[in-house]
């Protein structure tokens, strides 16, 4: 049986499957129970891979030379040199002769649309944001290095929640959504309360509440589903922003004729309505464009890279029926296909 490993590594999480020919997702795990944080960012992108790809190997029963393949969308493959040393590297722990690496935003596009032969681009908002597009001819460029923290989805999106409710408390703007919403989801009472314990602490002998802000990514795409104004004009400068990269890179690789757009990553998840906001404009700039809201997981794009290779890009409609059953079967989508 030819047995394939994918991996979606990006900044805060590693996920892995292990899967086979039919289209069969044999075992799923990934690196929550890591505790090993020792070592430089290359050194821990390695353990935490390793962690999360052992734990799958241990379900299945399976060694390094049983399996066909690894394909690794990872982050920290940016520059060509770095594609090499994760790939060797993962060689070396998991004990897999062949093995595949590309940036990780290339998994989400994969996973969003049949990228063979043709020009593609697509927006990935996560915990970061990253853009990539690729011509019909397989040059690709990715824009992560490119964007500054602002545009770095769900953790600048969280942060700019604080933002706008300290704004709101001393009149910057007016009432918000958001203020009700981030105080319900952080217990206190008050935004000034709040503000004391992020800032220096509410007394002499409490530290400074360190706040994971991509946990609060939610109450933004929340207000803007309540037609919040100041959630609506945040959304829709950060998008335009965003969007921006895939019309730069479409004009470099001269791919702007039947390109396709896929937006993908949790934030799209939890608000799907900001891929229509992405869409209206993009559409000055690319009005031929088609688009698509990958239900998908990024993880998936790993195994269809697979699948790709092992059909000569011709992947059987039963392996994809099968495919799209198993994820429904294992949670690997965001939600399910329009034709569910």
């Amino acid at each position: 049986m030819s047995l394939m490993i994918g991996i979606d590594q990006g900044g805060t999480k590693t996920d892995v499957v292990i899967a086979d020919a039919a289209g069969s997702i044999l075992a799923v795990s990934n690196d929550s129970g890591f505790t090993d944080w020792t070592g430089g960012r290359r050194e821990l992108r390695d353990k935490r891979l390793a962690y999360a790809a052992r734990a799958a190997m241990s379900e299945l029963n399976v060694s390094g030379s049983d399996v066909d393949m690894v394909v690794g969308a990872c982050n920290g493959v940016d520059w060509e040199f770095e594609r090499g040393l994760r790939s060797d590297s993962i060689q070396q722990l998991l004990g897999v002769k062949k093995v595949l690496t590309v940036n990780d935003v290339v998994g989400a596009m994969r996973c969003g649309t049949e990228i063979h032969q043709r020009n593609v681009a697509v927006l990935c908002i996560g915990t970061g944001s990253n853009v990539a597009v690729q011509s019909k001819d397989g040059e690709t460029i990715v824009f992560g290095y490119y964007m500054r923290d602002a545009l770095q989805g769900g953790a600048a999106i969280g942060k700019r929640v604080f933002e706008l409710v300290f704004a709101v408390d001393i009149g910057l703007y007016e009432k918000s959504e958001m203020t009700g919403l981030l105080l319900n989801a952080t217990g206190f009472d008050s935004v000034q309360e709040l503000m004391m314990a992020v800032t220096t602490g509410r007394n002499k002998y409490e530290k400074p509440w360190p706040v994971q802000y991509k946990h609060y990514a939610w109450i933004m795409l929340e207000a803007y589903r309540r037609n919040d104004p100041l959630a609506k004009q945040y959304l829709r400068s950060l998008c335009q922003e965003l969007v921006q990269f895939i019309v730069l890179g479409a004009k470099k690789l001269n791919a702007r004729e039947n390109l396709q757009v896929v937006f993908s990553g949790g934030i799209f998840g939890l608000c799907p309505s900001l891929a229509e906001l992405c869409q209206e404009l993009l559409h000055p700039e690319l009005p031929d464009a088609s688009y698509i809201l990958s239900y998908r997981r990024p993880i998936l794009g790993t195994v269809l890279m697979w699948l790709d290779k092992t059909y000569d890009y011709s992947i059987p409609p039963a392996v994809i029926a099968s495919l799209e059953q198993q994820c429904i079967e294992k949670n690997l989508l965001y939600q399910p296909p329009a034709s569910a």
